[in-house]
């Protein structure tokens, strides 16, 4: 009896993650997919499944920190270091840029950061001329942030979307007048980052497979579960392919 339980805010989301995972618990589930928070509640859930021989496979965004079996998902770190290669082809150093996450919560957003500023720090570029927004993944606050930032510096002209809240910012460029004067540099690949790339309303998407990340992760589950064979690391990356409207 595999359960999955998913995330995709903070505050009252992380609520919602720990109940989920007291209730698939209680349900009697015998191993958790988990994408959720890396946070102290819910490593003290981790914490009391590993105590109740439950294992938990974290995907799409870990806890490295927490007892878990193991993770499946992006290696966020070099995703973010791809991310920063790839703007530093369109920018000078100097050039005022925005990168949008979702906050130091989210494992997997806060390594894409990291290894975007690291890389182009590397680069010659410098860390404060990069605007820094922790919007939660939502629509409005992302919306507002890009907008206030857009607003405040007219030479604004490279916007990278860590996150997941693409449209509120393709909305936020609309509505300043900004469209094709500014680039977005995003993640993943579903419908509608496919359409923003044809639109050329994104420039490039890096994707990073959730399909994988989903079957891998109950795969594993279902192996220590049934078959009493643990994983053999870590950790298990899928790749991580960078997409523009000529590869739809």
């Amino acid at each position: 009896d595999l359960l999955t339980a998913g995330r995709s805010g903070v505050d009252l989301e992380l609520v919602v993650e720990v109940k989920l995972v007291d209730q698939v618990a209680k349900n009697g589930a015998q191993g958790i997919a988990l994408c959720a928070s890396d946070c102290e509640a819910v490593r003290a859930k981790l914490t009391a499944l590993a105590e109740r021989k439950i294992p938990v496979v974290t995907f799409n965004s870990d806890i490295p920190s927490g007892p878990r079996l193991c993770y499946v998902g992006e290696d966020a770190h070099h995703a973010g270091r791809v991310a920063g290669e790839i703007a530093a082809k369109f920018l000078r150093p100097g050039d005022p840029l925005l990168l949008v996450y979702a906050g130091p919560a989210y494992a997997g957003h806060k390594a894409r950061a990291d290894g975007f500023l690291e890389r182009l720090e590397e680069l010659g570029f410098r860390r404060e001329d990069c605007r820094i927004a922790a919007t939660h993944n939502d629509y409005d606050k992302t919306f507002a942030a890009v907008s206030a930032a857009l607003e405040e510096d007219p030479a604004l002209g490279y916007i990278y979307m860590a996150n997941i809240s693409v449209p509120a910012c393709v909305e936020a460029i609309r509505r300043q007048g900004r469209t094709g004067k500014v680039r977005v540099l995003s993640h993943d690949s579903g419908p509608e980052i496919r359409r923003f790339l044809k639109e050329g309303l994104v420039d490039f998407t890096i994707d990073q497979n959730l399909v994988y990340q989903s079957y891998q992760s109950l795969t594993l589950l279902f192996r220590m579960i049934a078959e009493h064979k643990p994983p053999e690391k870590d950790c298990f990356y899928p790749a991580s392919p960078i997409l523009n409207a000529e590869m739809l």
